[in-house]
């Protein structure tokens, strides 16, 4: 008795403690559970701030504040999901990675440099890097190499391979070197108009610049997600894409052999017979953007030959075709020609003779009866 008395005991602790850990798991936390209740991880790029990123804008690009590894890069505040950055350069205010701010020098000028600059004017590019071509040195732009100096070709031009500065002109200073450089925006950025190697943006160069291209994959292919255009792929372009469409005929209409969707459409075939001995032939029925032409399947067809006429028929719909120059020619409900049939749905269809001649008018089936 008394050991039955301990088991029951035992049992009920150890209830107590599976149930207290299940509720402790249940309130894990944790992102999207998948199937059996298990944590989703996230992944850079997914536009969900996960644990040890500090941003996520839905890429994997640089330079656009947002870093391939999902840290905010330097200059640049982010927030939100997906995450929307904005650059600190231009904000008036020195923030991490800048040298200055518009005005805001930070209390330097031409001396402070440590460049051996002994007078002249400091200003800020507006990539918020420092501008010391108004500094001089001591003896810069006497057209002598002295010491401090990189250069001196004893000319004021910022446009040649010697700054005002007697500083070595280079890709990144803000000025654009004649016959070197096609531009020079001061900062090192490839999703601007100026690419980091002082080459101006282009559709082509593989990097996406920022309002202007959808995509920019480097290559000339328009059978990938990115066309020659910099624009991105998608049906009705009239360029298919190998392994995302069947076919791109430039359009979004059915019934013309490739879907809205790229996908390949099976086009209906009329198959008919002409003379004595009968000689088959066959017309294939699309009818995109042809008016009067069938849009929903074809159910049945018949011939009346003495007026050079076929209709074929859908469910609920009657369309004539030119016999034998093959052009759509009317349509309308199946009321509207055949007033005996209203609300019916056809099934067949043949031509038949009243006078002995060739067939001149059509007897159908539908779902009811034969008319």
């Amino acid at each position: 008795m008394k050991s039955g008395y301990v088991l029951a005991l035992w049992l009920t602790a150890l209830a107590a403690t599976l149930h207290g850990a299940c509720a402790a798991s249940s309130q894990r936390p944790g992102r999207d559970s998948g199937p059996g209740g298990d944590a989703a991880p996230g992944y850079c790029g997914d536009q969900i701030i996960a644990a040890g990123e500090g941003c996520d804008d839905g890429n994997l690009l640089d330079g656009d504040g947002c870093s391939p590894s999902c840290q905010v890069e330097s200059g640049w505040a982010c927030s939100g999901e997906p995450s929307q950055c904005v650059s600190l350069c231009g904000n008036g205010t020195i923030d991490d990675g800048e040298e200055c701010d518009g005005d805001d020098l930070g209390g330097n000028d031409c001396t402070t440099l440590g460049a051996g600059f002994t007078s002249g004017e400091l200003s800020c590019l507006a990539a918020c890097r420092f501008d010391s071509t108004g500094c001089r040195l001591a003896s810069c732009g006497n057209g002598v190499l002295d010491p401090g100096e990189e250069c001196d070709d004893g000319n004021s031009s910022n446009n040649d391979a010697c700054m005002n500065n007697c500083q070595n002109a280079r890709c990144g200073d803000g000025y654009v070197w004649a016959g070197q450089e096609a531009c020079d925006d001061g900062n090192n950025s490839n999703s601007d108009a100026c690419l980091g190697d002082c080459q101006a943006a282009s559709c082509g160069d593989g990097h996406v610049w920022t309002g202007q291209e959808a995509c920019d994959d480097g290559n000339a292919s328009n059978t990938d997600s990115c066309l020659v255009g910099c624009v991105s792929a998608r049906c009705g372009d009239g360029h298919v894409w190998a392994g995302q469409e069947a076919c791109d005929d430039g359009n979004t209409v059915a019934g013309d052999g490739c879907s809205p969707t790229c996908a390949v459409e099976p086009i209906p075939t009329l198959h008919f017979a002409t003379g004595q001995p009968a000689i088959w032939g066959s017309l294939p029925l699309t009818w995109a953007g042809q008016p009067h032409a069938p849009s929903t399947p074809i159910v049945a067809a018949a011939n009346m030959d003495q007026r050079g006429r076929a209709v074929l028929f859908t469910a609920t719909t009657w369309h004539e075709l030119s016999l034998p120059g093959h052009q759509w020619l009317g349509s309308g409900t199946l009321s509207s020609k055949f007033a005996g049939v209203p609300g019916a749905s056809v099934r067949a269809a043949w031509g038949v003779s009243w006078t002995g001649e060739p067939s001149t008018g059509i007897c159908l089936v539908t779902n009811e009866t034969g008319i």
